[in-house]
């Protein structure tokens, strides 16, 4: 997160707080997209952080909590709803590929591995914000939704 931050880091706990904090006040839409960074030496009292070195701080250090800070219920709701459809759409892929197994269930386990690690990833690391690991998140989600459609189309066609 930069040479400031290297030198003189901020435990993960401090900014786990501040965003559970930040999520108490406003626990419906939350503190708007990415103004974590901009609030979180506020919430804990802290004077003159942003002149500090921990000024380089850009997020919570928490995929969840990073959400419900900024996002709220609701976009944590939301982030929810797409792991659920995920999760229950791919566990039906997985039964309907077990009975006519091809490439495709291998695409699947690895999709849902790949997706795996990145949550359980979240738990101490916040990594939509950078473009470089966003943007392989929405590759891998869009990857898995195409072998669930693909699985879908192959199971209608045997019918």
């Amino acid at each position: 997160l930069g040479q400031a931050q290297a030198n003189n880091p901020v435990p993960r706990t401090m900014l786990w707080r501040a965003a559970l904090q930040m999520w108490q006040q406003y626990p419906l839409l939350g503190v708007g997209p990415d103004n974590f960074r901009y609030r979180w030496g506020d919430e804990l009292g802290l004077v003159g952080w942003r002149d500090s070195t921990s000024s380089s701080v850009l997020h919570s250090n928490n995929l969840y909590l990073e959400i419900l800070a900024t996002l709220g219920l609701a976009g944590l709701a939301v982030f929810a709803w797409l792991l659920g459809a995920l999760g229950v759409n791919g566990w039906h892929a997985w039964r309907r590929l077990l009975v006519d197994p091809s490439l495709r269930l291998v695409w699947l386990l690895g999709l849902a591995a790949a997706l795996a690690v990145f949550l359980v990833h979240g738990l101490f690391d916040y990594f939509l914000e950078f473009t470089p690991t966003y943007l392989l998140w929405w590759i891998v989600t869009a990857l898995l939704v195409a072998t669930i459609l693909a699985s879908t189309r192959r199971t209608n066609e045997h019918r």
